[in-house]
């Protein structure tokens, strides 16, 4: 089973990168791959359509025809998971245990979490190949207020990460705390950038002019 379970983790993840490529058209790939594999339900195809939705903003992102607000750039953070969501249910499907939505509900608050602390560490890259990121999208639209706005979404989520937490240990589950635990030892807390207004970036600019 362990052997199953990693061939098709390493296969998904593959097209989901050659998706990145040619900007989408893997998702078909993809769908052919997950039906040789796992039982495609309900959850595995709103997964399909999640990551068609995505690739579609995030063409449109590249190509500087995507129109967001805040709202919009936290769903298409919510959806982007793609990837370790169907792991998780290729997994389940393997191990045969019983789907759970409270659990699934904590693995989608820790994949988001992840994500956006990820897209912390490639924010000047990611701006530069105008690809998907939360914080540079909600740059775009917040302006010096982006980093507040990305530390209430993350706040959030580690209050859902602790409230769902407790009421799964309460269940008998008692590896979601540990696995955060030991995400936090290999990922600290990564600092928010901090946006200086345009005002400020200009003198600075001139200033520096005038050193020179």
């Amino acid at each position: 089973m362990a052997t199953r379970a990693r061939d098709l983790i390493l296969d998904t993840l593959t097209v989901e990168q050659e998706d990145r490529v040619k900007k989408g058209v893997g998702v078909d790939h993809l769908e052919q791959l997950v039906e040789t594999r796992v039982h495609v339900n309900e959850h595995v195809t709103r997964l399909l359509c999640d990551a068609r939705d995505y690739c579609a903003f995030e063409r449109a992102a590249r190509a500087g025809q995507a129109v967001y607000d805040l709202d919009e750039v936290r769903r298409v953070s919510e959806i982007r998971s793609v990837d370790f969501r169907l792991m998780h249910h290729a997994l389940l499907q393997i191990a045969s245990v019983p789907y759970d939505e409270e659990v699934f509900e904590w693995f989608r608050s820790f994949e988001v979490l992840m994500e956006i602390e990820d897209d912390l560490s490639s924010v000047a890259d990611d701006a530069k190949k105008g690809g998907y990121n939360y914080y540079c999208f909600v740059r775009n639209i917040a302006a010096t207020d982006a980093g507040q706005v990305l530390e209430s979404l993350r706040v959030s989520l580690e209050q859902q990460l602790e409230t769902l937490g407790v009421s799964l240990r309460s269940r008998g589950f008692t590896r979601c705390a540990q696995v955060f635990e030991r995400y936090r030892r290999i990922v600290p807390r990564r600092r928010v950038p901090v946006e200086e207004p345009a005002g400020t970036q200009k003198r600075r600019a001139y200033a520096a002019r005038g050193r020179s």
